[in-house]
Protein backbone atom coordinates (compact mmCIF):
# COMPACT_ATOMS: atom_id res chain seq x y z
CA UNK A 1 0.00 0.00 0.00
CA UNK A 2 1.45 3.33 -1.07
CA UNK A 3 0.17 5.08 2.07
CA UNK A 4 2.38 2.85 4.25
CA UNK A 5 5.41 4.08 2.32
CA UNK A 6 4.44 7.74 1.99
CA UNK A 7 3.49 8.43 5.61
CA UNK A 8 7.01 7.82 7.03
CA UNK A 9 8.48 10.05 4.30
CA UNK A 10 5.99 12.80 5.12
CA UNK A 11 6.64 12.43 8.85
CA UNK A 12 10.34 13.02 8.24
CA UNK A 13 9.46 16.13 6.22
CA UNK A 14 7.23 17.57 8.99
CA UNK A 15 9.53 16.49 11.85
CA UNK A 16 10.38 20.05 12.92
CA UNK A 17 6.77 21.25 13.06
CA UNK A 18 5.67 21.98 16.59
CA UNK A 19 1.95 21.88 15.85
CA UNK A 20 0.22 18.53 16.54
CA UNK A 21 -0.29 16.41 13.41
CA UNK A 22 -2.99 13.80 12.83
CA UNK A 23 -1.57 11.06 10.59
CA UNK A 24 -3.61 8.44 8.69
CA UNK A 25 -4.56 5.34 10.71
CA UNK A 26 -3.09 6.65 13.98
CA UNK A 27 -4.82 7.62 17.20
CA UNK A 28 -4.82 11.37 17.69
CA UNK A 29 -5.62 12.80 21.13
CA UNK A 30 -7.22 16.06 19.96
CA UNK A 31 -7.75 18.71 22.63
CA UNK A 32 -10.55 21.27 22.51
CA UNK A 33 -9.37 24.62 21.21
CA UNK A 34 -5.95 23.34 20.10
CA UNK A 35 -4.78 24.08 16.57
CA UNK A 36 -3.59 21.08 14.58
CA UNK A 37 -3.10 19.76 11.07
CA UNK A 38 -4.37 16.57 9.45
CA UNK A 39 -2.46 14.79 6.69
CA UNK A 40 -4.35 12.57 4.25
CA UNK A 41 -3.26 10.65 1.15
CA UNK A 42 -5.66 10.09 -1.74
CA UNK A 43 -4.23 7.70 -4.34
CA UNK A 44 -5.66 8.34 -7.81
CA UNK A 45 -4.32 5.25 -9.50
CA UNK A 46 -1.72 2.56 -9.23
CA UNK A 47 -0.03 0.31 -11.73
CA UNK A 48 2.74 -2.24 -11.66
CA UNK A 49 5.89 -2.30 -13.72
CA UNK A 50 9.25 -3.99 -13.84
CA UNK A 51 10.89 -7.10 -15.16
CA UNK A 52 10.58 -10.13 -12.92
CA UNK A 53 9.44 -8.32 -9.81
CA UNK A 54 6.34 -6.16 -9.82
CA UNK A 55 6.90 -2.66 -8.49
CA UNK A 56 4.18 -0.17 -7.72
CA UNK A 57 3.80 3.15 -9.50
CA UNK A 58 1.08 5.46 -8.26
CA UNK A 59 -0.07 9.03 -8.24
CA UNK A 60 -2.57 11.02 -6.28
CA UNK A 61 -3.04 13.85 -3.87
CA UNK A 62 -1.57 14.70 -0.48
CA UNK A 63 -3.93 16.90 1.52
CA UNK A 64 -2.79 18.85 4.56
CA UNK A 65 -5.72 20.41 6.42
CA UNK A 66 -5.03 23.19 8.91
CA UNK A 67 -7.49 23.60 11.79
CA UNK A 68 -7.39 26.81 13.83
CA UNK A 69 -9.96 27.69 16.51
CA UNK A 70 -12.46 30.17 15.04
CA UNK A 71 -12.12 33.81 15.96
CA UNK A 72 -8.39 33.51 16.72
CA UNK A 73 -7.40 35.09 13.42
CA UNK A 74 -7.24 33.78 9.88
CA UNK A 75 -3.62 34.91 9.43
CA UNK A 76 -2.35 31.91 11.42
CA UNK A 77 -4.33 29.46 9.25
CA UNK A 78 -3.00 31.10 6.09
CA UNK A 79 0.55 31.06 7.39
CA UNK A 80 0.47 27.36 8.32
CA UNK A 81 -1.18 26.42 5.02
CA UNK A 82 1.40 28.42 3.05
CA UNK A 83 4.24 26.85 5.02
CA UNK A 84 2.87 23.34 4.34
CA UNK A 85 2.57 24.12 0.63
CA UNK A 86 6.14 25.46 0.52
CA UNK A 87 7.38 22.37 2.38
CA UNK A 88 5.84 19.92 -0.10
CA UNK A 89 5.75 21.45 -3.59
CA UNK A 90 8.73 20.32 -5.62
CA UNK A 91 9.98 18.04 -2.81
CA UNK A 92 11.08 14.49 -3.49
CA UNK A 93 12.31 11.58 -1.39
CA UNK A 94 13.39 8.35 -3.07
CA UNK A 95 10.54 7.28 -5.33
CA UNK A 96 8.21 10.05 -4.11
CA UNK A 97 7.95 13.30 -6.07
CA UNK A 98 5.57 16.13 -5.12
CA UNK A 99 4.41 18.73 -7.63
CA UNK A 100 2.42 21.94 -7.74
CA UNK A 101 -0.25 22.52 -5.17
CA UNK A 102 -2.84 24.99 -4.00
CA UNK A 103 -4.33 26.41 -0.81
CA UNK A 104 -8.07 26.96 -0.44
CA UNK A 105 -10.56 27.49 2.40
CA UNK A 106 -12.41 24.57 3.88
CA UNK A 107 -16.11 24.48 4.75
CA UNK A 108 -17.31 26.99 7.29
CA UNK A 109 -17.59 25.39 10.71
CA UNK A 110 -18.76 26.77 14.05
CA UNK A 111 -15.60 25.77 15.94
CA UNK A 112 -12.74 25.59 13.40
CA UNK A 113 -11.31 27.81 10.70
CA UNK A 114 -9.99 25.43 8.07
CA UNK A 115 -7.49 25.77 5.22
CA UNK A 116 -6.72 22.91 2.84
CA UNK A 117 -3.45 22.34 1.01
CA UNK A 118 -3.54 19.92 -1.92
CA UNK A 119 -0.30 18.76 -3.53
CA UNK A 120 -0.12 16.25 -6.37
CA UNK A 121 2.34 13.39 -6.03
CA UNK A 122 3.79 10.51 -8.02
CA UNK A 123 5.42 7.50 -6.43
CA UNK A 124 7.62 4.95 -8.19
CA UNK A 125 8.74 2.04 -6.04
CA UNK A 126 11.38 1.08 -8.63
CA UNK A 127 13.38 4.17 -7.68
CA UNK A 128 13.45 3.03 -4.02
CA UNK A 129 15.27 -0.18 -4.95
CA UNK A 130 18.04 1.43 -7.01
Amino acid sequence: MTEDILVPKLKSRFVEWEIPIKWPNEVFPKKDGQEYIRVEIFPADASFSGIGTLKEKSSGLIRVTVFIPRFTGSARAGQLAGDALDLLKGWGDGGLQCYAGKVYPGPQQPIWLQRNVDVKYKYNQCVEVL
